[in-house]
């Protein structure tokens, strides 16, 4: 994602949309903070505190989800 542009961002965040695993969501979150386009480092920034959802896994397995408000 280093030298990515808008399309790859866009893939980043619609794969982060349909992963199963809490794996896969962390490697693709991941990702998104790698962007050094600084508009969209900003567009990783907003889509993490707005995106559709938000899936982490804390120690032992437990997953917390974030929806965003309709």
């Amino acid at each position: 994602a280093t030298g990515g542009d808008s399309l790859l961002f866009q893939t980043y965040c619609s794969r982060f949309e349909k992963a199963k695993t809490p794996t896969d969501h962390s490697r693709l979150l991941n990702g998104l903070a790698h962007f050094n386009d600084p508009a969209l480092a900003r567009r990783a920034l907003d889509y993490t505190l707005t995106g559709s959802e938000l899936v982490l896994t804390a120690p032992e397995g437990t997953r917390l989800r974030f929806q965003k408000k309709k």
